[in-house]
């Protein structure tokens, strides 16, 4: 388990946030079963999120770590769009206000056969994450593989791409604000690591303007 730390003083936010890849046997792990297990955390351990979504259209770390930061804050500003932040946490990781389509698109998969890799997140204010990861392990079968969420290819990059309605146009604004583009280029030139990179900061951008969009709704009321 990988862990980081997350805070912003402008908005007394500090999150302490663990993330994990396990191979899950769905059908040892109904939805009833991980819903009772995320109530087991709540209820035992104080104002902690746990989370479990697939990584088909993950950029990297940093866009996870991104929607915690924005779920969380989201809560503090009392602009969330979910009553749960473990729902919150999804809709920022899909930049979509459907809770439906974020649980469809990020949540357990028993369409696409029994045994695939998730990610497990686990957002704490505390530093237990740790404590908290071996008390899972009790509840739990965690088969945990190494993280490949860094891992990156073009079947990647359009994947993420298209799901995310991102532009040929919007990639290219943001590669020349590195001062990288050259005209005439074709996106394909670029080295992965740049299009990553690209495509995370997209993301980050959609979050903030789902932030923005529930603060406009508010206003209306």
């Amino acid at each position: 388990m990988i862990e980081k730390f997350i805070r912003n003083l402008e908005s007394n936010l500090k999150i302490y946030v663990g993330l994990l890849e396990v191979t899950l046997e769905l059908n040892d792990f109904s939805s009833n079963e991980f819903l009772a297990l995320s109530n087991y955390i709540e209820n035992n351990y104080n104002h902690v999120v746990l989370q479990i979504f697939n990584e088909k259209y993950i950029v990297n770390t940093e866009h996870i770590l991104s929607a915690c930061y924005f779920a969380h804050k989201a809560f503090l500003s009392k602009i969330n769009i979910s009553k749960s932040k473990n729902i919150e946490l999804l809709l920022y990781l899909s930049t979509n206000r459907q809770i439906k389509n974020a649980i469809y698109d990020f949540g357990l998969d028993y369409n696409n056969g029994l045994k695939q890799n998730y990610l497990i997140c686990i957002i704490s204010p505390q530093n237990n994450l740790e404590m908290i990861y071996l008390d899972l392990k009790k509840k739990i079968t965690l088969n945990e593989i190494k993280l490949e969420i860094e891992s990156k290819s073009i079947e990647k990059f359009y994947r993420i791409k298209n799901y995310f309605n991102i532009t040929d146009n919007q990639l290219k604004v943001i590669l020349k604000s590195y001062n990288l583009y050259k005209e005439k280029k074709n996106l394909l030139d670029f080295p992965l690591d740049d299009l990553f990179l690209a495509l995370s900061d997209i993301i980050r951008e959609k979050m903030i303007l789902l932030s923005l969009e529930k603060i406009t709704l508010n206003s209306l009321l």
